[in-house]
C-alpha cells in the first residue's frame, strides 16, 4: 500500500521551508503556470509538517474543481492566483495565531470542515474572492500583497509575460 509523503511538497531553498506543487499538464493551460511555490513562514520542519498539508488539500480542491468546469475554470490566471494567495494567507494566518494563543492547531479534519466552509461561501451567487479582496483591477503588477511571497512559475508555451514572483 503506497502512501504519499508530505515531504513532496516541501523545499528549502534558503533559510525558510516553502509548499510546491507542480500543476498538472492538463492543467496549465487554464492556471498559466507550471508549479505553485508558498513561503511556510517557518525555518523548522515539524511546524512547515503540519502547514503543508493545508495548501494541498486547497491546492488539489481547486484542480479537481477546473477539472470538472466548476466555478474556479471560469475565473482568469489572476482571479486564481489572488484566490490562491488569500486562502494561504488565511491558513497561516490561522496555525500562527492558534500558536501565539496556546491553542492547538486544526486537526486534518477541522481544516477539512474550514475548507468546505470558506468554499460554500465562495461558491454563494455573486460572490468572487479575488474581487472583493482587490477591490479593484486585478493587475499583477499592481497588487500589494502581505509579505509573504506567492510564486507562480509560467508555463513556456504561454505568452503572458507577467507571471513571476510576487
Amino acid at each position: 500500500m503506497g502512501s504519499i509523503s508530505l515531504f513532496s511538497y516541501l523545499i528549502r531553498p534558503s533559510s525558510s521551508y516553502y509548499f510546491r506543487i507542480i500543476v498538472p499538464t492538463d492543467l496549465r493551460p487554464v492556471v498559466g503556470f507550471r508549479e505553485i511555490r508558498y513561503s511556510l513562514r517557518t525555518g523548522f520542519l515539524s511546524e512547515a509538517k503540519l502547514k503543508a498539508p493545508r495548501m494541498a488539500s486547497f491546492v488539489q480542491w481547486l484542480f479537481q474543481d477546473i477539472r470538472k468546469g466548476g466555478r474556479m475554470r471560469e475565473l482568469s490566471q489572476v482571479e486564481l492566483q489572488a484566490i490562491i494567495q488569500e486562502h494561504f494567507n488565511a491558513a497561516l494566518d490561522n496555525i500562527e495565531w492558534a500558536n501565539i494563543t496556546a491553542q492547538r492547531p486544526m486537526t486534518p479534519d477541522e481544516h477539512d470542515e474550514y475548507l468546505e466552509s470558506w468554499i460554500a461561501w465562495f461558491l454563494k451567487p455573486g460572490k468572487s474572492l479575488a474581487r472583493e479582496t482587490i477591490g479593484r483591477s486585478v493587475e499583477p503588477w499592481a497588487c500589494s500583497w502581505k509579505s509573504t511571497a506567492l510564486t507562480l512559475t509560467e508555463t513556456p508555451s504561454l505568452t503572458r509575460g507577467y507571471a513571476g514572483s510576487f
